[in-house]
């Protein structure tokens, strides 16, 4: 009989679970509420409440489950099982959430937590675009920047904060962070880092009349997506806009490429809805930013499990305390 196991993926506003198995079958998937009141203090008790209620409704006891996967926001500690900073989970203070889970199941059953950037490229490398692949990097194109990296199998997570692709320096006398640097990858290619760089971009703009450019010129708000679209559609300024985000974008890339040489990059979050687009943009800057070696080998690609990956890469990181 196949092992079974349970990948969780925490977010400020849900959080989803799945029962999955070794032959990497989705047996069940799920998701509730994420309570944040009271310090959210009944966060852990709600997910220990729902993983009873839905093995006893598919007939599974919790024996039957080996080992339990969790992405969580914040800064984890691997050792104690611990998660600190998760400040859109309301939880101000280091949470023990792997002893907490224990306590609540009455199990000491194996818990690995990760951070949920992380577990989003293990779940791509798990089921999505690129399985099976041993070396890649995942980089999260959404209100933030987020990135995880993978090496011979294994994610890389150093002393805690490996992958923090969003801080990358890409941008000399760049924009503030909101980690207290200035010139952060986030500020430029991220949704709302897009919408800001291209807000100043039009004060210069002497190319062809752009309803973007006349959009900002007027006070109007312009989202990320707003450009895209414009952009697909042959507006010269938005064009132009993206095309200088994803010019740092590429440098950044090529950045960590030299040091990983993946066999894929991938790209996700909200931004990556531009697909094709994005690909036929940001394929040849890579190529004229990395190593000649890694600019011919390495693939670029959009991710393809979207808002699953997280909870899908939860139950891949299960599978590797078996």
């Amino acid at each position: 009989m196949a092992d079974k196991v349970i990948g969780i993926d925490l977010g400020g506003t849900s959080v989803k679970l799945a029962v999955v198995d070794s032959q990497r079958q989705v047996l069940d998937q799920w998701s509730i509420p994420t309570d944040v009141s009271d310090q959210g203090q009944h966060i852990v008790n709600d997910i220990v409440a729902t993983i009873i209620d839905r093995l006893g409704q598919l007939n599974l006891s919790l024996d039957e489950i080996k080992a339990i996967g969790m992405g969580s926001p914040g800064t984890i500690d691997h050792d104690l099982g611990q998660v600190k900073g998760a400040y859109n989970l309301n939880w101000q203070d280091s949470q023990p959430v792997r002893q907490a889970i224990q306590e609540g199941l009455g199990r000491q059953l194996p818990v690995a937590i990760e951070n949920d950037a992380n577990v989003a490229a293990m779940g791509e490398q798990f089921l999505g675009a690129a399985k099976d692949c041993p070396d890649i990097i995942m980089v999260t194109l959404g209100t933030g920047v987020g990135g995880g990296v993978i090496v011979d199998g294994h994610l890389v997570v150093g002393m805690g904060a490996a992958g923090e692709v969003g801080h990358m320096f890409a941008q000399a006398d760049g924009y503030q962070c909101t980690c207290g640097q200035t010139g952060c990858l986030e500020t430029v290619a991220s949704a709302n880092g897009i919408a800001r760089l291209a807000a100043d971009l039009h004060k210069d703009w002497q190319g062809a009349p752009s309803s973007l450019a006349a959009a900002y010129q007027a006070g109007q708000k312009v989202t990320s997506y707003d450009l895209v679209l414009a952009a697909q559609a042959g507006d010269d300024f938005a064009d132009y806009a993206l095309e200088t985000s994803l010019t740092y974008l590429a440098h950044s890339l090529g950045q960590m490429a030299s040091v990983t040489h993946p066999q894929v990059i991938l790209i996700g979050g909200g931004v990556a809805n531009a697909g094709q687009y994005l690909l036929d943009k940001l394929v040849p800057l890579f190529k004229q930013a990395a190593y000649p070696a890694i600019a011919e080998s390495t693939q670029i690609a959009i991710a393809q499990l979207g808002s699953e990956a997280g909870v899908i890469g939860a139950a891949s990181l299960a599978f590797t305390l078996l």
